[in-house]
């Protein structure tokens, strides 16, 4: 793998997390949404803002790697027991869910500590609070998004090769 290789993986591992953080910024958009304070609009083109830039770093990371490593500049890192790329990206991709579970983890605590004292006193699904159910649904998304590529990021790496390779046959 080439230097170029690395900041790819560097780039993309970017691109995942700026994909993370909205996953963390939704609910939040959606809990404050009927706040009359006018503070919605903000959040929504922050969203937008973000959303953008995490899909120019996925799709456009060549143009990316451009800027940051010019291609005279590329320098082959692979020995004979050197890392390869695939290795490298599924290293990546598993780093981002362990960060991912790392931060969801008291989150799961909290609000599966409040749905068992809700249930215990109102055990129909129907009248719980909508801001509990908002919370412990984002928060299981997240430990399934986690735990997919933590344990996943071969299978990841293959589909990221597959789609790389659609379109230049």
């Amino acid at each position: 793998m080439s230097n170029r290789g690395i900041a790819v993986v560097g780039v993309r591992l970017l691109a995942l997390y700026l994909v993370l953080r909205l996953v963390f910024l939704v609910p939040e958009l959606v809990t404050h949404w009927s706040i009359p304070t006018g503070g919605a609009g903000t959040r929504v083109a922050t969203l937008i803002v973000v959303a953008l830039i995490a899909a120019f770093l996925w799709f456009r990371v060549g143009t990316v790697v451009g800027w940051i490593l010019p291609a005279r500049t590329a320098q082959s890192l692979e020995q004979e027991d050197g890392i390869h790329e695939r290795q490298a990206q599924a290293l990546a991709f598993s780093a981002v869910g362990a960060l991912l579970l790392a931060w969801t983890l008291p989150d799961l605590v909290l609000h599966g500590y409040l749905l068992y004292r809700e249930w215990r006193f109102v055990p129909v699904v129907a009248s719980l609070d909508t801001n509990l159910v908002l919370g412990a649904s984002t928060t299981l998304l997240r430990v399934i998004l986690g735990a997919a590529l933590f344990f996943g990021s071969g299978g990841l790496v293959r589909l990221v090769h597959h789609l790389r390779r659609a379109g230049s046959g």
